[in-house]
């Protein structure tokens, strides 16, 4: 049986809080996401909250369609931006 987890998108306006309101309810609080993308894909794969090792979850996003502009396009460059300024030079083209 699949673990459910539902996130509410009327409590999200930016990658910020997707990732504040995602380690809530998907971590249950026990684990802080930081908006890493490779972390994420870690954390879907289980071992992390509640979620065991290979464990399937379903993950219901309620009004995820009202967030088209505030995850879009220019949160997208927000979040690029701040990588820059933290990377480390030599990775300053890739990002």
């Amino acid at each position: 049986m699949s673990k459910k987890f539902i996130i509410d998108g009327t409590k999200i306006s930016s990658y910020e809080d997707f990732c504040r309101e995602f380690s809530a309810i998907v971590l249950s609080g026990k684990h802080q996401w930081n908006g890493n993308l490779d972390a994420f894909n870690d954390i879907l794969r289980g071992g992390f909250g509640d979620i065991e090792d290979n464990e399937p979850l379903t993950i219901i996003w309620k009004g995820s369609s009202t967030l088209k502009e505030s995850l879009g396009y220019t949160e997208t460059i927000k979040i690029l931006e701040e990588r820059l300024l933290k990377c480390h030079p030599t990775n300053v083209p890739r990002v």
